[in-house]
């Protein structure tokens, strides 16, 4: 005997499906959204050890010029640092940093 179910479109109806089927749909969403997840780790991993990296040379000019990153890129744009060559690293590099910060976070 086959089951029909209602198909909210008026006078549509559909056979019902056993519950293997919704059974197997299930475990494939399940793997899907466990791919996902994986793929999400594995693109965080991709960013995370850059930005590692990029802030162990960050750290190492906000030591040698005793202020922060952020301040160094905004005082840099602000024109009040010069021309000198560290300056155009320090603020390029704090730059790839957010970057890379902010493709982690999305």
């Amino acid at each position: 005997m086959r089951r029909f179910c209602f198909d909210g479109g008026g006078t549509r109806y559909r056979p019902r499906k056993s519950s293997q089927a919704i059974s197997k749909e299930f475990s494939v969403k399940i793997m899907n959204e466990h791919n996902l997840s994986n793929t999400s780790n594995i693109q965080a991993s991709r960013y995370q050890s850059p930005l590692e990296e990029i802030s162990a040379e960050l750290t190492a000019f906000e030591q040698k010029y005793a202020m922060s990153s952020e301040d160094c890129y905004q005082r840099f744009n602000d024109g009040e640092l010069g021309d000198d060559a560290d300056f155009f690293e320090w603020t390029g590099l704090y730059e790839t940093f957010l970057q890379h910060r902010k493709r982690l976070k999305t």
